[in-house]
């Protein structure tokens, strides 16, 4: 499969956290080499430039994603949320595909029903955006 890539960033702060309202299933966070200037917390020099959480029930997975764009020209921060619900398909990936289009993000190649390969890549895609060449998903 071709890397994924962002195609457009019109970024929108739309995101939803349903913690304390449906079961926590996972949770991602891409993390990048702080450059300097970006805003870290700590000394580690890593900073998280994505979060995605993964919210589910039996019939339906919920994401809500979360993107700290770096302080510089590139873009402002975004946040998202989805939903995808039904059987027979790989649902965290279709709610994440809403996620992403809920906050302005458009991918090259879209990322529903096709797994957590895909997911991780869509979150790759991102870090390669905002010109951050290594990245990590813990």
């Amino acid at each position: 499969m071709k890397a994924n890539k962002v195609v457009s960033y019109d970024p929108v702060y739309n995101g939803r956290n349903y913690g304390g309202t449906k079961p926590l299933i996972e949770e991602r966070n891409l993390v990048v080499k702080a450059r300097k200037g970006d805003h870290i917390h700590d000394s580690s020099g890593i900073r998280t430039l994505v979060t995605v959480r993964v919210y589910g029930t039996k019939a339906r997975n919920y994401v809500s994603i979360w993107v700290h764009a770096p302080d510089d020209e590139r873009g402002m921060s975004c946040a998202g949320h989805g939903l995808a619900g039904g059987y027979g398909y790989h649902r965290p990936s279709a709610a994440m595909q809403e996620a992403l289009e809920s906050a302005g993000i458009k991918l090259a190649n879209r990322i529903d029903g096709v797994g957590d390969s895909a997911m991780d890549d869509a979150l790759r895609a991102i870090a390669a955006h905002f010109g951050y060449s290594k990245a990590h998903i813990v």
